[in-house]
C-alpha cells in the first residue's frame, strides 16, 4: 500500500508498505512484519510526468483546434513528413496520407511557388540561420488554392548538419485577399483621378472589381432622370441576349424599387419572376447589387454576378460596398456635367 507520512522534521513523504500478517495456528493475528520504503522521489517523478503528459495533451488539443498546422519534416527532397497535427484536415488531407509517405509536403505546394520555397529554404540553411519564414500557395485536397505562412525552426545535429525542419503552417488566405482588395482600391482611385470620361470611368470600375476571383460578370446602371429609368451603361461577361433583356428598367419596376431602398442585395430573387428563366439560362448562381448614393440620391448601382459560387462571400460584399462609396464621387460629377450639356 502507498500512503503519506510525516517525518520528524514535519515534512510529508510518500512510502510504500509491504507487510506480512503473522497468525497463530487458530488464525488469530499476533503481529505484522514488513518493510516501509521511501518512494517520495518516485512519486515526484510520476507527478511531474503526469503534469507533462497533461500539458502535452492540452497543447495537442490547442494545436488541433487552431488554424496553425504543426509539422516535422525530414531534410530530404520534397520534405517527407514525420509528424503533422490532426488539424491538417482543414486543408483536405489526413495525417496518415503524409506520415505513410504516400504524400510528400512538396507535393501540395503550388507548382509556381515550389522552386522559390526550395531555394529560400536552402539559402537559410546554407547561411546558418536557425529559422525560416515564407508565404506561398498550397493546393488543398479538394483542389483549391490557399495562401499559407510557414514559420520553421531548423534542427541540426551535433555536427551542425540540418536533419529536420520543425514548424507551423498557418492559413493566411483571408489576409492576402484583404490586402489584394486594398491594392485594387488604391490603384482604382489613382486611375479614376486621371480621367473625366464616363465610359472610361465605368470600364475601370468593372475591370478592377472583376479581378476578384468570385466575380466573373458585371454591369453598372445609372439613373436617367429625364426618362425616369435606369440604364445599363457598361457590362462584362454577359451574353448579348441577357444584356438586351436587362439593359433598361423603368423607375417604377420591382427591380428599380429594390435598388432605391438603398440596401445592397445579394439574392437571386431580386429579379422579377419573368427573369428567372433567363438567369438560369445565363447560368448565374450568385449576384450582388450595390446602390450608389450621392448627396442623399440614388444615382445608380454596381451589379456583379458569379457563374461559379452560390453566394457572394462576406469579404467580397464588404469590398464591393466600399468600392461603391469610393467611385460614386467620381461618377456623380461627370454625370451632372453630361446632363448640363
Amino acid at each position: 500500500m502507498e500512503y503519506r507520512i510525516f517525518t520528524k522534521t514535519g515534512k510529508i513523504s510518500w512510502v510504500n508498505e509491504r507487510t506480512f500478517i503473522q497468525r497463530e495456528g487458530d488464525g488469530k493475528v499476533i503481529g505484522f512484519q514488513g518493510i516501509v520504503l521511501d518512494i517520495t522521489s518516485r512519486k515526484k517523478i510520476e507527478e511531474a510526468l503526469k503534469k507533462s503528459l497533461e500539458m502535452q495533451k492540452m497543447l495537442k488539443t490547442i494545436i488541433n483546434k487552431s488554424s496553425a498546422v504543426a509539422f516535422l519534416w525530414k531534410n530530404m527532397e520534397n520534405w517527407p513528413v514525420e509528424f503533422v497535427s490532426e488539424n491538417i484536415t482543414q486543408f483536405g488531407y489526413s495525417v496518415e496520407a503524409f506520415t505513410s509517405g504516400r504524400l510528400l509536403y512538396g507535393d501540395i505546394i503550388h507548382k509556381e511557388d515550389i522552386n522559390s520555397v526550395s531555394q529560400s529554404l536552402e539559402r537559410a540553411v546554407r547561411e546558418g540561420f536557425d529559422s525560416f519564414e515564407m508565404e506561398y500557395r498550397v493546393l488543398t485536397g479538394g483542389g483549391k488554392i490557399r495562401w499559407v505562412e510557414e514559420r520553421t525552426y531548423i534542427k541540426r545535429n551535433s555536427e551542425g548538419v540540418p536533419i529536420h525542419f520543425q514548424g507551423i503552417v498557418l492559413d493566411v488566405t483571408e489576409r492576402k485577399e484583404a490586402q489584394g482588395m486594398l491594392d485594387i482600391q488604391r490603384e482604382l482611385g489613382m486611375s479614376l483621378s486621371s480621367t473625366l470620361n464616363l465610359k472610361t470611368v465605368l470600364s475601370l470600375i468593372l475591370d478592377a472589381c472583376l479581378q476578384i476571383k468570385e466575380l466573373d460578370a458585371g454591369g453598372i446602371y445609372l439613373r436617367d432622370e429625364l426618362l425616369d429609368q435606369i440604364n445599363l451603361m457598361a457590362h462584362r461577361g454577359l451574353s448579348s441576349e441577357f444584356v438586351k433583356r436587362v439593359s433598361t428598367y423603368r423607375a417604377d419596376s420591382p427591380e428599380a424599387k429594390k435598388v432605391w431602398i438603398e440596401k445592397p442585395i445579394y439574392r437571386l430573387d431580386f429579379y422579377a419572376e419573368k427573369m428567372a428563366d433567363l438567369l438560369r439560362t445565363e447560368k448565374i448562381t450568385a449576384v450582388a447589387v450595390i446602390p450608389m448614393k450621392h448627396r442623399g440620391e440614388i444615382i445608380g448601382s454596381l451589379n456583379f454576378a458569379s457563374h461559379t459560387v452560390d453566394r457572394i462571400p462576406h469579404n467580397v460584399r464588404n469590398f464591393l460596398e466600399s468600392i461603391a462609396l469610393q467611385v460614386v464621387n467620381y461618377i456623380a460629377p461627370i454625370r451632372i456635367k453630361a446632363y448640363l450639356r
